[in-house]
């Protein structure tokens, strides 16, 4: 008798469960209330949990920058691209201030060259901010990536703080995935409009200076 007792019980459950389904419609409605909201809360929870196990990966300062290749490094500097965009890079922007390679200790020659190729990376940006410059879409490009980095080093100061698993670090976490996707939508746009606009955009790789400074480099470059 002892072995049918289990499958007795659980038969007996069932039909208690069935009868409560059919016989109290009003709490039956609040019962699916509660699976819903169960349901709801618990992929909230799991997409905050995935979110914080794989947060979006950064995007480059500028709108479709992409990093520096010493491959890129030309045989000989443009002598007829001229320079259309204003630069900031001072002194290391003339090839005068560049010292005589072989009286440079390893060291020297090393950090020279490290400034030079940061110095023609600036320079490309600069080139390419000019490029964002001269549209709305681009402004908005422009816009968007800085809002994201705004709010990715926002979220590292909280987790210096309060340790990744914080709430409001969550929630930031949560927030830049809509960054993320605006700044997408804005690339995407931009895009069109340098497509559409050819001759109102200029390649940062063919700027004379932004050549003529790695050019330079390679006389450093061991």
């Amino acid at each position: 008798m002892r072995k049918y007792l289990w499958p007795i019980l659980v038969i007996a459950l069932a039909l208690l469960v069935a009868g409560a389904w059919v016989l109290f419609p009003e709490e039956r409605t609040t019962a699916s209330s509660a699976v819903s909201s169960f349901c709801t809360s618990f992929a909230e929870h799991a997409r905050n949990a995935w979110t914080r196990l794989f947060p979006p990966a950064g995007e480059a300062e500028v709108p479709e920058a992409d990093l520096l290749d010493e491959g890129d490094i030309p045989d000989a500097p443009s002598a007829n691209a001229a320079s259309t965009v204003a630069t900031s890079l001072g002194a290391i922007a003339d090839p005068a201030s560049d010292p005589e390679p072989g009286k440079l200790t390893p060291e020297q020659r090393k950090r020279r060259y490290k400034e030079l190729v940061a110095a023609a990376d600036t320079r490309k940006r600069e080139v390419m901010r000019s490029n964002l410059m001269k549209s709305e879409v681009g402004k908005e490009a422009l816009k968007a990536t800085r809002a994201y980095h705004a709010k990715v080093d926002a979220m590292k100061k909280l987790e210096e703080k309060f340790g990744p698993i914080d709430d409001r670090v969550e929630m930031i976490r949560i927030e830049l995935v809509a960054l993320k996707e605006s700044v997408k939508v804005a690339n995407a746009r931009y895009k069109a409009w340098k497509d559409a606009h050819p001759a109102e955009v200029v390649d940062p790789l063919a700027d004379k200076l932004y050549k003529d400074l790695l050019y330079r480099s390679r006389f450093f470059r061991d």
